[in-house]
């Protein structure tokens, strides 16, 4: 269930630097401002989280380590042994481990969409070189 909207009076500066990213993103003014609302929240609520760009848009990662889709898609091959997930990727400090998780529970649709893009990548690089 959805909340009703918010809505606010920007500087026009702002509205058209906001305008502008969510033309060259290909995305709508409404799923722009939840993303900017979803990003404020994780950098308020998860610390050691940081946002990153890249060309296939924004991503979810850990400040000085992996980003999230990667550590999820690796813990997918260790089940419950978050050891041995910390230990694949150098023994990666156990509340980090806790924080992707965390993440994927309250964000799945942002992980579980970079997790197909990998999957269709690694199919076309089979099908390719394979």
């Amino acid at each position: 269930m959805s909340a009703p909207p918010l809505t606010t009076r920007l500087p026009e500066w702002l509205d058209q630097e906001i305008r502008d990213y969510f033309k060259d993103a290909g995305i709508g003014v409404s799923t722009g401002m939840k993303q900017i609302a979803e990003e404020w929240w994780i950098m308020r609520n998860m610390p050691s989280v940081e946002i990153r760009d890249g060309v296939t848009g924004p991503r979810a990662a850990l400040k000085n380590g992996p980003d999230i889709w990667q550590i999820i898609m690796v813990k997918k091959g260790y089940g419950d042994d978050l050891k041995g997930l910390s230990e694949h990727f150098g023994d990666l400090p156990m509340e980090n481990i806790d924080t992707a998780v965390a993440f994927y529970r309250l964000f799945p649709e942002q992980i579980d969409a970079k997790l197909r893009e990998n999957e269709r990548a690694m199919q076309f690089l089979m099908k390719a070189f394979g």
